[in-house]
């Protein structure tokens, strides 16, 4: 009877080991109405079905966050740098039309071009890391088609530069490479500009003793055919890492000079002369969570010009070092206005310049809905030094930069822009007057010396963009110059691939 017990206890124990072995569905589980029923209905299969349903539930309530929360906070973080959100027009004539100008050191020489509280494709020029926002595009400037430049040169638009074209290709998501060429000069200290060197050139002729020696520094005596650098040419890079845009480049100019005499005494055999120019530009757009943008860039040019010495077969050499730095910030305040502080500094010393410094700081406003675009800002400068200009300091305030777009339909844009500046320049004894003091208007302009009104249009058709810039001779004489060949000063092409 005894062994009966311990037997029939064994069993019992087993069993309970058994049941408590198996496994427990959870009871957060089991205060869910249907899984009772499946309880009730069939135990067995719900003990099978239950932990499946256990791991999945958690695992679905994981990864909710990550599909939904991070998402929002990437795009947040990365709508400037991203090319998920292109630039989708700029160009010098729209810069010009938009206000345009007023930027630059003692003797005129222009060191920024377009407005600079604009921020559009044009920006390339200075920064090479807006070709992440500007990717597979083919664009083209075609200068004046009236050749009506602001101190009555032939050369198209002067104050401009000429002709230009570029290209900018996605390597990949995070990699682009473009690169442009200009047959003239192109505007501003960038690293295509080439009218510093050419300043250089033309005082090394003036100084250089021919006709014995009558033309003062800077001036160009009769019958010296004016030397300017022709043909520069700029490659490019950049590379996303996310929220900061990495990019550089260099430029490269290799002109044989014209003849630099025509006088009949003077017609001897004489070295080559020519003109190099190397160049380097930085750029880096750095993004932050709250979608504003930091904006810097530094171009160095390094220019040497190789001049025959009349009468001989020596020649001489003459060089100089520019340098640009350009920084602004692009505060979003909300989806439609933005706050841009900006401040430039640059350094020119040469031999026909002198040593320059000029600093500007301005602050400005952006409007833009999907009808209007509305850009304006003030600025102050100041500018120091030339051994050889007469400058001896400058001081430039207020300057403004405004301009308006207006969409009328989807491929018609009508722009108009303001660009002045009150200068105040203090001259040197040995300048026009001595120790004098003199305001001035308007100056620095990109258009020309009657005004810095600008009327422009955008035409959009597809993927191809063209702006047009009104010649400022057009606009002194009421638009009476529509339909002849000075209609226009100055013309853009862009394409996007």
């Amino acid at each position: 009877m005894k062994r009966l017990l311990y037997l029939s206890l064994v069993v019992l124990l087993v069993a309970t080991l058994h049941v408590w072995s198996q496994p427990r569905p959870s009871p957060n589980i089991l205060r869910d109405g249907g899984n009772r029923t499946t309880t009730q209905t069939g135990r067995p299969g719900a003990q099978q079905t239950r932990p499946t349903t256990t791991a999945a539930r958690p695992a679905t309530t994981a990864t909710r966050p990550i599909a939904v929360r991070p998402t929002q906070e990437t795009c947040a973080c990365v709508t400037f740098a991203s090319i998920e959100h292109p630039l989708e027009t700029g160009s010098l004539a729209r810069h010009v039309a938009l206000g345009g100008g007023g930027y630059g050191a003692g003797g005129d020489i222009y060191t920024y071009a377009g407005n600079p509280f604009i921020v559009d494709s044009y920006s390339y020029f200075t920064n090479p890391a807006y070709a992440d926002r500007f990717r597979d595009a083919v664009f083209a400037n075609f200068g004046s088609i009236g050749g009506a430049g602001g101190n009555g040169s032939s050369q198209p638009l002067n104050n401009f530069g000429g002709q230009s074209f570029g290209a900018i290709f996605s390597l990949s998501p995070r990699v682009t490479i473009g690169g442009a060429a200009a047959f003239e000069s192109f505007p501003g200290l960038t690293a295509l500009n080439t009218s510093f060197a050419s300043n250089i050139a033309a005082y090394g002729i003036a100084t250089s003793n021919w006709y014995g020696g009558t033309a003062p520094p800077g001036i160009i005596a009769n019958g010296i055919v004016p030397l300017r650098a022709r043909n520069s040419f700029y490659l490019s890079t950049s590379f996303n890492t996310g929220d900061v845009v990495l990019a550089g480049g260099v430029s490269y100019v290799n002109s044989q000079l014209s003849p630099i005499a025509t006088n009949a005494t003077q017609n001897a055999a004489q070295p080559t002369s020519s003109l190099t120019q190397l160049g380097f530009n930085l750029g880096v757009l750095i993004t932050t969570n709250t979608a504003s943008m930091l904006d810097l860039s530094v171009t160095l040019l390094l220019p040497r010009v190789t001049l025959a010495i009349p009468n001989s077969q020596l020649t001489q050499a003459l060089t100089g070092t520019s340098f640009a730095f350009n920084g602004r910030y692009i505060a979003r305040l909300n989806k439609n206005i933005s706050f841009i502080p900006m401040v430039n500094f640059y350094t020119l010393s040469s031999p026909a310049t002198g040593s320059i410094t000029s600093i500007d700081g301005g602050l400005g406003l952006t409007y833009q809905t999907d009808r209007l675009y509305l850009v304006g800002g003030v600025s102050v400068s100041a500018n120091s030094g030339g051994t050889t200009a007469p400058l001896s300091s400058e001081f430039i305030f207020p300057r403004f930069n405004l301009g308006a777009e207006i969409k009328a339909v989807e491929w018609l844009k009508f722009r108009m822009g303001y660009a002045t500046t009150t200068n105040n320049r203090t001259y040197r004894a040995s300048g026009l007057n001595p120790d004098a003091n003199a305001t001035l208007y308007n100056n620095y302009s990109l258009l020309s010396q009657y005004g810095a009104i600008s009327l422009g249009f955008g035409l959009s058709f597809g993927k191809f963009n063209l702006d047009l810039t009104t010649d400022t001779e057009v606009i002194r004489r009421a638009l009476g110059g529509i339909g002849t060949t000075s209609s226009f000063g100055y013309l853009a092409a862009t394409f996007r691939l």
